[in-house]
């Protein structure tokens, strides 16, 4: 398991796994050890660099989002090889990619004023 160093710059990333059926949101530090970590049956929905504490931010600001719309967890521990199940939800809720990113969007202006 990879550790986040909120004093270096991070990377918040949203990914899918067709195979899954699961999207997953999280932070790290390196965005391409992080993917391959998961593996190659994730595609990269969305992808944001800035500082570490910016980035740890909008992913707590995220789970809040999506966890006061809907259950987080419904990928195994198993399944998501140890690591990341509870940022993971299945592709079939009604929160599509479009409306995540929307919400992001909106909310990096929000961040940077402060």
């Amino acid at each position: 398991m990879m550790s986040f160093d909120k004093e270096q710059l991070g990377w918040f990333y949203i990914i899918e796994n067709a195979q899954l059926k699961a999207r997953k949101f999280g932070i790290t530090n390196s965005l391409e050890a992080r993917l391959n970590q998961h593996g190659r049956d994730w595609e990269v929905v969305y992808a944001y660099r800035n500082n570490g504490v910016f980035i740890s931010v909008m992913e707590t600001l995220l789970k809040a989002y999506i966890s006061n719309r809907l259950p987080l967890s419904k990928v195994s521990y198993d399944e998501m090889r140890h690591t990341g199940f509870t940022e993971t939800f299945p592709m079939s809720w009604k929160l599509s990619n479009k409306k995540l990113v929307r919400y992001i969007r909106r909310l990096i202006p929000a961040l940077k004023k402060g």
